[in-house]
C-alpha cells in the first residue's frame, strides 16, 4: 500500500522498513568499525610501548658493549704495559748477572793473585 512507502525529493517512492534496515546495517557497520578501531588503538599503544621498552634496552646494550671495550682496552694496555715491564726487569737481571759474573771473575783472579804473593813470599821467607 502506497500509505506504508515514503516518497523522495526526486519522487521516488521508498519502502521505510528498507531504509530502516539500511541505517541498522550502517549503524552496526560503524559499531564494527569504533570497535576494531579500539582494539587497533590498543595495539598501536602496546606495540609503541614495546619499541620504546626495545629502545632502552638497545641503549643500556650499547653502553654496555661501550663499557666493555673500555675495560678490554685498558686490559689490553695493563698487559702490554705488564709485558714491557717484563722484558725490562729481564735485562735488569741480565746485566746483573754479568756485574755478578765479572765481580766472580776478579775475585777469582784477585785471590789467585794473592796466593801467588804469599806463595812468593812463604818461598823468599824460606830462603832468609
Amino acid at each position: 500500500s502506497l500509505s506504508s512507502k515514503f516518497a523522495t525529493m526526486s519522487g521516488r517512492v521508498v519502502d521505510p522498513n528498507s531504509v530502516q534496515a539500511q541505517f541498522s546495517s550502517l549503524n552496526r557497520d560503524r559499531d564494527g568499525l569504533r570497535r576494531a578501531t579500539v582494539v587497533a588503538d590498543r595495539e598501536r599503544r602496546r606495540e609503541e610501548d614495546l619499541l620504546r621498552g626495545l629502545r632502552a634496552s638497545q641503549a643500556m646494550l650499547a653502553e654496555k658493549i661501550e663499557t666493555a671495550n673500555a675495560t678490554l682496552g685498558l686490559e689490553t694496555k695493563k698487559r702490554q704495559l705488564l709485558g714491557e715491564e717484563e722484558d725490562r726487569l729481564k735485562r735488569v737481571m741480565e746485566e746483573e748477572k754479568r756485574a755478578i759474573m765479572t765481580l766472580t771473575s776478579e775475585i777469582e783472579n784477585l785471590d789467585g793473585e794473592e796466593r801467588r804473593r804469599k806463595g812468593r813470599f812463604v818461598k823468599e821467607m824460606d830462603s832468609l
